[in-house]
């Protein structure tokens, strides 16, 4: 399986590892459970028909199955 981690999805983890590091962990627990199982997260509609989210603190997360 491969994963693609977008641009600006690894520079907001670069500036919360200085900043906030348990939020940091939060989002790392959450894509652990991701890969193990893509299905967890809300299917979104419309547009953005083939893409999921769920939800971390005061975060959302998109991603693609």
């Amino acid at each position: 399986m491969n994963f693609i981690f977008s641009l600006e999805f690894k520079k907001i983890l670069e500036k919360m590892s200085k900043k906030d590091k348990s939020g940091l962990k939060k989002i790392e627990n959450q894509v652990y459970k991701i890969i193990s199982n893509p299905l967890i997260g809300k299917p979104l509609r419309n547009v953005m028909k083939n893409y999921r989210r769920i939800h971390i603190g005061s975060y959302v997360l998109v991603y693609k199955k």
